[in-house]
């Protein structure tokens, strides 16, 4: 009986939508796809009316782009902030890492005061790893400007530049328009003597002046893993992860004359924890692997002169462990006598120490090559390479910064 009733209101004309409160008619709305809002409000003047309704595009905004903030700068509404901005630029939100040559920089694009902004990661210290990561604006976006702006090199000032967008790949393409500017602003950085405090100009040379910002800086997203990307083999049975093992994430690890450099950490499966340059140097390049942990190959406790023999060390044959990684022993930490430890203090005790290797090469990526490594577990924020051949030791300590979500999923990651 009811839906008789029903359809005679629908046949005769009597149940419309319009009927319904405004109330209920916004919460419809707020699960319509942008374009098709756009496409409703052409419809009547209510659902013009409606169409702009503040609540719903704040519900967008935060479905969309996950932008939440009440503070949305110059944006006069959410809706203008939709149209002009997020429209075109907010899925470019996310971490990225910058070609500049052998070397690679750490970008992050967030939405912050009513802009899209590039933020260009530096290291803090070129000796210390535990020094925060510094930042600089490196372009940002207006709704209401017609251009972006950039900054290109840190205390220059900001100047228009252009962004060639490549959402299938998720890429950025950043072209300045004053590249002939940065020459000066160089030499007056050189002669501040500003060089020698942060190894900035040590570090990039001149290659991110002759060649990324004259032909275009590319921006390539970057996965920062973390815990949902632990393999679910390694952990315990009550889904925690074993204290022999590491949360994957970004590290700083010191790396000698190279200075402190960026190192993406992640499990190749559940029998390899690889660890890959998202900054690099003239001999191993951005992109590439650093170090692999041999997770089933742990190193049998060793006594404190076992460890302090470059001898001994070099002869200790990998043996692999059918025991679950849970049951390594906490052991004691000795520095190998004659091991350079490259301005580093390590820990006296880890969670547990493996086998495994690191890369070397010489100047260029010339002739690669993985020596023999022994990888400790310091804490789950701390990790420690002993490079034997090269009677040298790495530590690093994980970035305590929370990088903002790449908002594209699908695309493939730099790394």
């Amino acid at each position: 009986m009811d839906q008789d009733i029903a359809t005679q209101d629908i046949d005769s004309g009597g149940l419309q939508v319009t009927n319904l409160s405004e109330d209920v008619l916004v919460k419809i709305l707020m699960e319509c796809s942008a374009h098709d809002l756009v496409a409703i409000s052409t419809t009547c003047k209510l659902f013009y009316r409606l169409a702009r309704d503040e609540l719903i595009w704040k519900a967008i905004c935060k479905r969309d782009y996950n932008i939440s903030q009440d503070d949305i700068g110059d944006n006069d509404s959410y809706y203008k902030l939709y149209a002009n901005l997020l429209h075109k630029y907010g899925w470019l939100q996310g971490t990225y890492q910058t070609e500049v040559g052998p070397y690679g920089e750490l970008m992050e694009v967030k939405f912050e005061n009513g802009c899209i902004k590039g933020l260009n990661w530096e290291i803090g210290s070129e000796i210390d790893v535990d020094a925060p990561l510094s930042q600089y604006v490196l372009f940002s976006i207006k709704g209401n400007k017609k251009s972006p702006e950039g900054v290109c090199l840190p205390d220059i000032a900001p100047h228009s530049c252009s962004l060639v967008l490549d959402k299938r790949k998720g890429h950025i393409k950043q072209h300045c328009s004053e590249p002939d500017n940065h020459i000066q602003a160089l030499v007056e950085y050189i002669i501040s003597g500003k060089h020698t405090e942060s190894g900035w100009v040590n570090r990039l040379k001149m290659v991110f002046l002759n060649e990324v910002l004259a032909s275009g800086a590319l921006h390539q997203p970057i996965f920062i893993p973390g815990p949902q990307n632990i393999p679910e083999e390694l952990l315990m049975k009550d889904g925690t992860l074993p204290a022999q093992l590491i949360t994957p994430g970004l590290f700083k690890g010191s790396y000698g004359s190279h200075g402190t450099e960026l190192i993406l950490f992640k499990y190749k499966d559940e029998n390899e924890l690889h660890g890959i340059k998202v900054t690099g140097d003239p001999n191993v390049y951005a992109g590439k692997i650093t170090v692999k942990v041999s997770l089933r190959f742990p190193v049998k406790p060793l006594t404190r002169e076992e460890q302090r023999s470059y001898e001994i060390l070099k002869d200790i044959e990998p043996e692999q462990s059918a025991e679950p990684i849970s049951s390594i022993k906490p052991q004691t930490f000795i520095p190998p006598d004659g091991f350079d430890l490259r301005d580093t203090s390590p820990p006296d005790s880890c969670k547990a120490r493996y086998h495994g290797f690191g890369q070397i090469a010489f100047e260029g990526f010339q002739h690669p090559n993985f020596i023999g490594a022994h990888i400790m577990v310091f804490n789950n924020d701390l990790l420690g390479v002993a490079w034997i051949t090269l009677e040298s030791f790495s530590l690093f300590r994980r970035v305590e910064n929370t990088f903002t979500p790449n908002i594209l999923t699908d695309i493939e990651s730099a790394l």
